[in-house]
């Protein structure tokens, strides 16, 4: 079996030494020709010359690019993968919209390309050990195929966009409880308690212990990241969107993504997304300096 990977960012990258350690034969696609041969001269493969070269020779495409526009580009631009003349079974482990997502169904369908939505859950250190969860919607048989089953563990969801609505509810949480610390952190550097102390003398006494150690480090501003700004502010928009198209309330995922998108607007859009936190606890001690009227 020859899988295809088109995107090699962070996760993209993980996913291909997750194939090859397993022994796939890979065939990969990225914007950056330079970077898919430094990444195919390490681990093996081979570079094609556009998504659609990688759709024409593979047996499973996996798509992983950041967002609507780059997957769209990819699929269904000039060289895009439904324009191979052989369909390949379409994986899409893009974090899209659910607009999106119908769309390339659709589109893949008149191709006769099998389509199945899988977004994953993890980041690339996870994905890399093949223990991430994979929320698979699509044909079943599809979704039990090795090289999906390769990347950790895969919950079948059914239809499309069932996995997609999933993922997007999942980051909606994770998102949102990151961004709700970083108000209160704002709220304590205001009135003259370090965020710090208000996380070991506080948080660290109650539920939300197991929380803040989970990330650590992380909310701190660092100049490194897993999981970027830019690409918080972006799930979060999008699954305000998703609650609009369904006549849900979507004020708070919109406030979620304005916290994000204020880091991105201030030159943080490439610090980790949990660092949100420290972004708002300065605003608050600057706010504390600030001599009052």
């Amino acid at each position: 079996m020859l899988v295809g990977v088109i995107g090699l960012g962070r996760m993209g990258t993980a996913l291909a030494k997750r194939l090859r350690s397993k022994d796939f034969d890979i065939i990969v696609w990225n914007r950056s020709r330079e970077k898919a041969e430094k990444l195919v001269k390490e681990i093996g493969g081979e570079v094609a010359s556009s998504p659609r070269d990688v759709a024409e020779r593979a047996d499973y495409t996996h798509i992983i690019v950041s967002d609507d526009v780059a997957l769209f580009d990819v699929t269904m631009g000039p060289g895009g993968v439904l324009e191979a003349v052989s369909p390949t079974v379409l994986v899409n482990h893009v974090t899209c919209t659910i607009r999106a997502s119908i769309t390339l169904a659709e589109k893949a369908k008149t191709k006769a390309f099998p389509y199945v939505e899988a977004p994953i859950i993890g980041g690339p250190s996870v994905l890399e050990k093949g223990d991430a969860i994979i929320l698979c919607s699509g044909d079943e048989s599809h979704c039990g195929a090795e090289s999906i089953a390769a990347l950790g563990d895969v919950i079948y969801l059914g239809s499309p966009p069932r996995a997609l609505a999933a993922k997007l509810g999942f980051n909606h949480i994770i998102l949102g409880i990151v961004s709700s610390l970083a108000d209160a952190f704002g709220l304590v550097e205001a009135h003259g308690i370090a965020w710090e102390n208000f996380v070991n003398l506080v948080l660290s006494k109650t539920w939300l212990k197991s929380v803040v150690d989970r990330y650590g480090e992380r909310f701190k501003l660092r100049g490194k990241s897993s999981f970027a700004a830019r690409l918080a502010a972006k799930d979060a928009l999008y699954v305000a969107n998703a609650l609009v198209e369904k006549g849900l309330d979507s004020s708070l995922a919109a406030a979620v993504a304005n916290h994000y998108a204020a880091m991105v607007r201030e030159g943080y859009a490439e610090e980790d997304y949990p660092a949100v936190a420290e972004f708002f606890a300065k605003y608050g001690r600057e706010l504390r300096k600030k001599p009052r009227d």
